[in-house]
């Protein structure tokens, strides 16, 4: 019965879904890119690069979000930004968590596990954005 009713939720979002994965995709190839980049050529330690990285996607998929994704130029945007800092925070302290859990009960090597667990976590994130973050 939920299945059924994500499914169609699902359906009457698919651009937005679609949207909001492809901006974490990017993401994520902005942060790999920009850490080697950081690392391997300016000789910076490879946690400063990483760090650099994290916090300048923060604010690259909090921009993309707001104009592509949920079309939210309007309302308090440091309210907003807060708000999406403390989802940011809790998804990754949440998927960190349940990679682990899934990873040691199951014997899965790390990797898949992170591949099953962000695919769930992240329709789960697409939620929260749409209604903590973007909502009107």
């Amino acid at each position: 019965m939920f299945i059924n009713a994500y499914l169609e939720y699902l359906n009457m979002d698919k651009k937005k879904l679609f949207l909001f994965h492809l901006g974490n995709n990017l993401a994520l190839w902005y942060e790999l890119g920009t850490t080697a980049f950081l690392t391997e050529f300016s000789r910076w330690w490879y946690a400063t690069s990483y760090a650099f990285a994290l916090g300048t996607s923060i604010l690259l998929l909090f921009s993309y979000y707001l104009l592509f994704v949920f079309n939210h130029i309007n309302g308090n945007l440091f309210k907003r930004f807060r708000n999406f800092i403390i989802l940011v925070i809790f998804i990754y302290t949440l998927n960190w968590l349940i990679v682990v859990l899934v990873t040691e009960h199951t014997r899965l090597h790390y990797i898949a596990s992170i591949l099953v667990v962000g695919f769930f976590v992240a329709m789960f994130t697409y939620h929260l954005n749409e209604h903590f973050v973007f909502y009107d």
